[in-house]
């Protein structure tokens, strides 16, 4: 098994904008969800009422979920990075 690894940081720090920018989009989509008449007090409001706010919660739980990833995939690169660096340190040594 070959030992080496690649990581394509560039193309992986292109990825990190769109999905945070995606998580902002989804979470601002969250308050659009539209909240139930509740004026006439109706039996039928209470479903309504709770299935908004679930759909709400879900949205802004996937919207922090994107943005994780995102930042997730930031700190893996400069993770990368940092040991590529450390690398190169320790091969300048022996030269």
């Amino acid at each position: 098994m070959d030992g080496e690894l690649q990581v394509d940081t560039v193309a992986l720090r292109a990825c990190v904008r769109p999905l945070l920018d995606l998580g902002a989009e989804v979470s601002a989509g969250a308050t659009c969800v539209p909240a139930p008449h509740t004026v006439p007090r109706w039996s039928a409001c209470d479903p309504a009422t709770d299935r908004a706010g679930a759909a709400r919660s879900a949205m802004l739980a996937l919207a922090a979920s994107i943005a994780a990833t995102g930042q997730a995939i930031e700190a893996t690169v400069a993770d990368y990075d940092a040991a590529d660096a450390r690398s190169a340190a320790r091969l300048r040594t022996f030269r």
